[in-house]
């Protein structure tokens, strides 16, 4: 089976682009010819792609030197194109010749939200409600750009929305997206649930881990509003126990946390580490107590679920997107209602005050990893999925 993985980037930037990366490599170790078209180098580890597949730039992605779509499915001739946060061309995609199946995986809101992160501007809480005219109300056709506020056409996100429509298949990580896609008018039979299990061992990580300084809680994830790392500080500022914090990360909200740790007056227990390179991040794990997720934006998944629970520790998270798809209340964590901050250091209070609590859930998780997020059985069904849509086109 030859698929031709159409991807923004190539090259290690963030999720999509390791799943990308994780699903090229391990087709072809299957036996399958899997190649990708990307629109742009992020410069990071370049080398390592193009070792490992054939890449090819595509003009629609953004790749100046590349190729129109229409004609690098003609050169190549591919038996399904499988899309990873490709919202923009999604019309050109469903537009393909008949022989070849059209699949999607929809990464995050980009196509059903017009602010994308599918929470309200007033009161910062998930809005479940289809993407219409009347997201107006809420501002959401209101960007912000280098030239100031703009309003955001409508046309041209409706029309992806009906592209995605009529894709042969669309790939969601979690029960949440599936639903969200339902909501705004797509064939749940069209629909396929596939957490993007990391081709990493996750396990074999964990380990690994040597010992170091215990931390209390750990976050790691981008310092953006949508992850919610106010509301845990804010949660950290009303825990009954001086807990120590630990940030694994970076963003553009990184100093105004800094400022609010230090007016909540808890500066001094909170650890503002940085970005830190993937295959570092299982020693912060492994010293671990606890790691919270305390997202504002409802999650698609969450692979840091998947991290905690092959390192055997407990989460406290918000209970927003697809976080119950991994977290499983008072067996592997604790799941907190929406932006409740004083829940949320109840919850965090709790898990520090009994280490029987934290090494039951701990090996709850560890367990039901293992069960059930591994990347070869993930692998299969993947296969199994491009097979029978490919199968069902030749058929049609």
């Amino acid at each position: 089976m030859y698929v031709l993985l159409l991807s923004p980037k190539a090259g290690f930037y963030g999720g999509v682009e390791q799943h990308v990366f994780d699903v090229a490599t391990g087709l072809n170790a299957a036996g399958h010819r899997c190649e990708v078209a990307y629109g742009e180098w992020t410069g990071r580890s370049n080398e390592v792609w193009r070792q490992n597949f054939v890449c090819h730039p595509l003009r629609s992605l953004g790749a100046p030197d590349g190729e129109d779509l229409d004609a690098l499915i003609s050169r190549l001739r591919p038996d399904v194109v499988y899309g990873h946060k490709v919202e923009s061309i999604l019309p050109s995609i469903e537009r393909l010749p008949s022989w070849v199946r059209r699949l999607a995986m929809i990464h995050d809101h980009d196509l059903v939200c017009p602010r994308r992160h599918k929470y309200t501007a007033w009161t910062g809480r998930v809005c479940r409600r289809p993407m219409s005219a009347a997201c107006a109300l809420d501002g959401a056709w209101i960007q912000r750009g280098a030239g100031g506020l703009r309003f955001e056409a409508m046309a041209p996100k409706f029309e992806r929305l009906d592209a995605a429509r009529r894709m042969d298949q669309l790939v969601v990580a979690s029960r949440f997206m599936g639903e969200e896609l339902v909501t705004n008018g797509c064939d749940p039979d069209r629909i396929a649930l596939l957490a993007p299990v990391p081709r990493r061992d996750l396990a074999s990580e964990a380990s690994g881990v040597a010992g170091g300084e215990t931390i209390d809680v750990l976050f790691v994830g981008q310092l953006i509003r949508g992850k919610g790392v106010d509301l845990l500080l804010k949660a950290l500022a009303r825990t009954e126990r001086p807990v120590q914090a630990t940030i694994i990360g970076d963003g553009n909200a990184r100093a105004g946390l800094e400022k609010l740790a230090v007016r909540l007056g808890i500066r001094h227990r909170v650890r503002f580490y940085g970005w830190v390179e993937p295959g570092r991040v299982g020693s912060f794990y492994g010293q671990a107590r606890v790691v919270v997720m305390p997202g504002r934006w409802p999650e698609p998944f969450g692979l840091v679920g998947l991290e905690a629970m092959a390192h055997a520790k407990p989460v406290v998270a918000f209970d927003v997107g697809g976080v119950r798809d991994w977290l499983e209340d008072q067996e592997t964590g604790l799941l907190v209602p929406e932006q409740e901050i004083g829940a949320m250091a109840g919850a965090i209070d709790r898990l520090l005050g009994s280490s029987a609590l934290r090494r039951r859930f701990g090996r709850a998780s560890r367990r039901i990893y293992h069960e059930r997020f591994r990347f070869q059985p993930y692998l299969h069904r993947l296969v199994d999925l491009l097979r029978s849509t490919q199968e069902g086109r030749a058929a049609a």
